[in-house]
């Protein structure tokens, strides 16, 4: 975002760019109404089989907001974590779709590998559906390539921002 803002020099980028700053804040400030909220057995049993809470519980700990050995599914800490990283995700991902004039992957997107994609999202949905475990274990999969995937545009964008802010040109 703030590679296109620079190039771009746009008043919307900017503003993207402080929400983006702001929306932990309001997520933290927010309150929790801890009565809100269920978790179903199953879901808790994937969670804690997967491993997935440690996301949360080291996240904490790298805040310094707890000592990282504990984990409550209905606690005001857990709770405001588990919406920060699902807004984290969620704004990761819809990000992409504001990406298409820099990355270009609409336009890379041909017949085959549309149809690659659309029996992948498919297969998933059975993965899903059939052992809910194995699915979100295949999703963690994938998330983790793509985020692989991304580190040599990640790089480029920040030397890019480096030399921006120092002032040098390429």
């Amino acid at each position: 975002m703030a590679s296109g803002t620079i190039r771009n020099k746009g008043r919307f980028g900017v503003l993207n760019l402080i929400l983006m700053f702001i929306a932990p804040v309001v997520i933290w400030v927010l309150p929790v109404s801890l009565g809100d909220y269920s978790v179903e057995p199953k879901l808790k049993d994937i969670f804690i089989d997967t491993h997935y809470h440690y996301t949360n519980v080291l996240f904490s700990k790298f805040l310094g907001l707890s000592d990282g050995t504990s984990f409550f599914f209905y606690e005001e800490l857990e709770l405001k974590m588990q919406r920060f990283i699902s807004f984290a995700y969620l704004y990761h991902y819809l990000n992409w779709f504001s990406k298409t004039n820099v990355i270009y992957w609409h336009k890379a997107i041909n017949k085959q590998s549309a149809i690659l994609i659309g029996v992948s999202w498919m297969v998933m949905l059975v993965l899903f559906f059939q052992n809910y475990r194995l699915g979100f274990m295949v999703a963690l999969l994938f998330s983790f390539i793509h985020l692989l995937m991304e580190f040599p545009l990640n790089m480029a964008n920040l030397k890019f921002i480096l030399r921006s802010i120092s002032g040098k040109s390429k």
